[in-house]
């Protein structure tokens, strides 16, 4: 993991030199080759972004702020009752310079469905982009009239269930404005997914919500700060064991 500064003269400053919006398309488009890592005691970052929050919430009516419009754990999973007591929640926000294929924290078995949008400011998450990146990207952002009014964005439930501790976890994908697609690489359902493999990608995305519900007999913290820049499969952000 980096710095979001030393993350944006790394790494963002090279993709902006993109001269036409039609290469910007096929960068945004772009995978890369990444190691596979196995860890049973961590959970690796299911997107790759910049960490907004990594905390614990008390309760799943607490609270945290998604594009503007607050939410509780309740609003992100669209369903009372899934998470019952206090929760881990990692969100990561995954911006225009960033790879925008999802991966597995931790070896599991998924399932998932399409949920009810999610009601957020901002047109897309570029005011989000515009505190990050300055003027680095002008040609990106929208008058600031354009981005105080609600607006429904995609949202996407994967249920992460570990047989062998008898525990599930979620990760709720928002999609932006402009395309708003998520888009699973198997439609299969109830299908055992290894650390590290991508299991959908969110076009345009915007964010990536990972919940674990805190349990007495398992070791739950977040070990990767707010505002750092990480990669999905690669950079651990939860301490699990």
């Amino acid at each position: 993991m980096q710095s979001v500064n030393d993350w944006i003269q790394t790494s963002v400053k090279p993709f902006l030199k993109q001269s036409s919006e039609e290469e910007d398309y096929h960068s945004f488009m772009r995978d890369e080759i990444r190691p596979i890592l196995k860890d049973p005691n961590v959970f690796y970052s299911c997107a790759d972004g910049v960490i907004v929050y990594n905390r614990v919430l008390t309760t799943p009516k607490q609270k945290v702020d998604i594009k503007g419009v607050p939410y509780s754990i309740d609003d992100i999973l669209g369903k009372p009752g899934l998470v019952t007591g206090p929760a881990l929640i990692c969100g990561v926000f995954m911006t225009f310079a960033d790879i925008h294929l999802n991966r597995v924290p931790y070896t599991s078995i998924l399932d998932y469905e399409p949920l009810d949008p999610i009601e957020s400011y901002n047109l897309s998450m570029d005011a989000t982009e515009k505190r990050l990146f300055g003027l680095l990207r002008p040609h990106k952002f929208k008058p600031s009239h354009e981005v105080d009014y609600l607006k429904n964005n995609a949202r996407m439930l994967n249920r992460f269930y570990i047989p062998q501790l008898d525990y599930t976890y979620y990760i709720v994908q928002i999609a932006d404005y402009e395309v708003d697609v998520i888009q699973p690489f198997s439609v299969e359902q109830h299908r055992v997914v290894h650390q590290g493999d991508r299991f959908s990608f969110v076009r345009w995305g915007s964010q990536c919500d990972l919940i674990l519900p805190l349990r007495k007999d398992l070791t739950i913290k977040p070990i990767a700060p707010d505002m750092v820049h990480v990669k999905a499969g690669v950079d651990k952000v939860i301490q699990f064991i």
